[in-house]
């Protein structure tokens, strides 16, 4: 992607330069709000584990992020010592 970004510029085609580093922003700002929308999901099931544990698969794919196994992340998710979350050290995210 970095490639075609610098031929863009190199041509003068800013416009589509342009285009092409909006997409890249709205992509990063849905995998933005998935992350949080999935933390905010672990701590109200770490904080209320008898409510629905329901996984975010569709959100996750949805927002592009290839990682699977944060589909278990909501009902993995534990208080410990009253204050810290388990599991949200998952959570760690680098893009593909």
């Amino acid at each position: 992607m970095a490639n075609k970004l610098v031929i863009l510029d190199e041509l003068g085609e800013t416009a589509l330069l342009l285009a092409q580093l909006v997409n890249r922003v709205l992509a990063a700002n849905d995998r933005i709000k998935y992350v949080l929308t999935l933390s905010q999901h672990a701590r109200e099931h770490a904080a209320h584990s008898t409510q629905s544990d329901g996984s975010l698969h569709l959100e996750r794919e949805a927002s592009g992020v290839e990682d699977a196994s944060l589909d278990t992340v909501v009902s993995s998710t534990a208080l410990e010592a009253a204050t810290c979350c388990t599991c949200l050290s998952r959570l760690a995210y680098t893009p593909s």
